[in-house]
């Protein structure tokens, strides 16, 4: 670079001494001129010299760095392909094994969990099922708890005489257990003693359906069929239930309800001869086991015509409840025939 400096310098001083004396300070001005283009050229040519020489040493580091980094790469990725070469050559065999090995295994444990799991819930159900059995006993016995402190209210009205409000405790009662059958009962006598006959009668026919022989229904069906003068239907109700009717207290139930017909049948002279056959035969232990309430009668008996027949039938119950000795019945049956006689 700097012999191509001093060879312009060299052919500027040759023109210039060619170049006539005139030319000499236009010429000066020229080259001076001239020179200074060539100095910047220089300086220029200097810097793109220095830059090229700076890009080159950074092109070289970084072709260096790059270099290393993909040798570095290619020898780590030759190292893992030889590893798994070495591994696949050798252990591939008992690699299969392990596998084999450890599959059983899980297998084995899966199956395991799958039995305690059936285990578990198996016991799960049983539980549920005696939670359930629980939960139900406890709903049976508070329906039994609150049925039996309906029966017990119940009864308490009915000694009452609170009939009416006994049957709104029966209903209750009978949300219930709709097929309890001394519920029933209780419900039969209390329209019986309201003088519904037809509700009380269709009571104990809810009862016949539940128990067929059942005592009490028999026994006031077949006096209810006597007070509403349903002859007929009571002699097929005897037909079918006459064992029952037969027995009860040793046979007197039978004999009051033939005394009760012919009463409704107002034959006066078999009526005071039925009485006095009974109570000729009725004695202390007999009367104690007539076990039977007149108190219906009574109430039926009140809603009746006055007359002779009315007042043998009364002195007739008054006798078997005992408030009435049998002589004095004797006395008024006696009576009233010496009157009639009298008369005559």
């Amino acid at each position: 670079m700097n012999r191509l400096f001093y060879v312009i310098i060299l052919i500027i001083i040759v023109v210039g001494i060619l170049n006539p004396q005139s030319d000499q300070s236009k010429n000066k001005v020229e080259l001076t001129t001239q020179i200074e283009e060539l100095r910047n050229q220089v300086a220029e040519i200097r810097r793109d010299q220095l830059n090229y020489k700076i890009e080159k040493e950074i092109l070289k580091e970084v072709y260096s760095s790059n270099i290393n980094t993909i040798n570095v790469v290619i020898t780590i990725i030759l190292g893992v392909f030889a590893i798994i070469g070495f591994l696949g050559l050798r252990d591939i065999g008992s690699l299969r094994k392990e596998y084999a090995s450890e599959l059983e295994k899980l297998n084995r444990l899966r199956e395991d969990f799958e039995n305690k799991i059936r285990i578990i819930e198996s016991e799960q159900e049983k539980a549920k099922d005696t939670f359930t059995e629980i939960v139900k006993q406890n709903e049976e016995q508070n329906r039994r708890i609150k049925i039996l402190e309906l029966q017990e209210k119940i009864a308490s009205l009915i000694r009452e005489r609170n009939h009416r409000r006994a049957l709104e405790y029966i209903e209750a009662a009978l949300n219930f257990d709709e097929k309890n059958v001394d519920i029933l009962e209780s419900k039969g006598i209390c329209f019986y003693r309201l003088l519904e006959y037809e509700n009380a009668l269709k009571v104990y026919k809810e009862i016949f359906a539940i128990e067929e022989n059942h005592l009490t229904a028999i026994v006031n069906s077949a006096e209810i069929l006597l007070f509403t003068n349903k002859i007929n239907e009571f002699n097929d109700f005897y037909g079918k239930h006459k064992y029952k009717i037969d027995t009860h207290s040793d046979g007197l139930l039978l004999k009051y309800f033939n005394i009760l017909k012919i009463y409704l049948a107002n034959n006066l002279d078999q009526l005071r001869s039925e009485i006095f056959e009974f109570i000729s035969g009725l004695d202390k232990e007999k009367e104690k086991r007539m076990n039977w309430d007149f108190r219906d009668a009574r109430r039926f008996l009140y809603r009746r015509p006055d007359g002779l027949a009315k007042k043998y039938f009364r002195a007739f119950i008054d006798c078997l409840e005992g408030s009435v000795e049998v002589s004095k019945v004797r006395e008024i049956l006696t009576e009233d025939e010496s009157n009639k006689e009298a008369k005559s």
